[in-house]
């Protein structure tokens, strides 16, 4: 029997399974570096489910500082010494976002109530205060942590069934075995991102560089002098206010056509002119795509008297007329 090496589409790859480090981690091994407790004891679920993530991010640090390595070797650096990666390794983790890694407590409480349901965990009868409790004055909706452990029947189930404990509870759905019912749940499920629009500009900046310095004034602009031309800070920000006007005549446009179709009247010239201003000052700089490094573009459309290289002072910039 053959069998195809190129993985199905979809689902989170983690570095190692959650039931099996549920398991380890109640028969007191401490998997991926967790702490080891005693087995008979057991532990709560919130201790359990917390001691998964930090597996993961330290599993996520790990890679990245692998990666790092890597890229040194590559880069004909020395490699790291065992200090410098512990504290690369300590520097990673404090910058992982705790959410980094797709697990939720609800996900993982559910999925440790399938290991209730097959009877592989029990609970010991321990409770310990929680935080609820405190924190809502024994509120009754607020559970204690109460601690579970291993029963005989999981220490006993194979590798396989912890490895995916849902197709172990319910190997058949409506006559349909797991295996073939969640494919096609995954062949209805669309993993690719809808692709966003991009932002359409009224006019490229080639171009109103091109009218701004032929003293067009275009869209609004001032009109200069072509002889002497202008500098490239001044273009830049002449551009940027013309976005800022065309975004808010387009905002006004719209606001003047929702009124028409309530059966308002449209917009007088001095309400048109109120409105226009009003959406201008209240539109971010940074609102639109044009940022500061759109001057290399200045740089390299037009020509200059001086040198091609960086100058500390503005520098005036002309047409050429070829």
């Amino acid at each position: 029997m053959v069998t195809g090496l190129r993985p199905e589409r979809g689902g989170f790859l983690r570095p190692f399974g959650c039931g099996l480090f549920i398991r380890d981690f109640l028969l007191g091994k401490g998997p991926e570096g967790s702490p080891v407790i005693n087995p008979r004891r057991g532990a709560p679920v919130q201790d359990i489910f917390s001691e998964y993530k930090k597996a993961l991010h330290r599993s996520w640090a790990e890679d990245a500082v692998a990666v790092e390595k890597e890229d040194r070797i590559r880069r004909g650096l020395p490699p790291y010494t065992t200090e410098e990666e512990e504290m690369l390794m300590k520097d990673y983790i404090a910058r992982i976002p705790y959410k980094l890694a797709k697990c939720r407590y609800a996900s993982f409480e559910r999925y440790f109530h399938m290991l209730k349901q097959l009877e592989w965990v029990e609970f010991t009868g321990e409770e310990r205060r929680s935080f609820p409790q405190d924190d809502m004055h024994d509120h009754p909706d607020a559970s204690p942590r109460r601690f579970y452990r291993l029963t005989s029947e999981g220490i006993d189930a194979p590798d396989e069934d912890w490895s995916n404990p849902q197709r172990a509870l319910y190997p058949e759905i409506g006559e349909v075995l797991i295996e073939d019912y969640l494919k096609e749940k995954r062949k209805q499920r669309k993993y690719r991102r809808p692709r966003r629009e991009r932002f359409l500009r009224p006019t490229t900046v080639g171009l109103f560089i091109r009218d701004y310095l032929l003293g067009l004034g275009p869209e609004g602009a001032p009109k200069i002098d072509p002889d002497r031309g202008d500098y490239s800070e001044h273009i830049f920000l002449h551009y940027k206010e013309y976005l800022r006007r065309t975004y808010a005549r387009d905002a006004v446009a719209l606001e003047d056509k929702e009124r028409q179709a309530r059966g308002l009247e449209p917009y007088s010239p001095e309400e048109y002119a109120e409105r226009l201003e009003w959406h201008r000052q209240r539109i971010p700089y940074k609102l639109h795509r044009a940022c500061k490094g759109a001057t290399r573009q200045l740089r390299h459309a037009c020509t200059t008297d001086f040198p091609p290289k960086v100058e500390r002072h503005p520098i005036l910039i002309g047409l050429d007329r070829s």
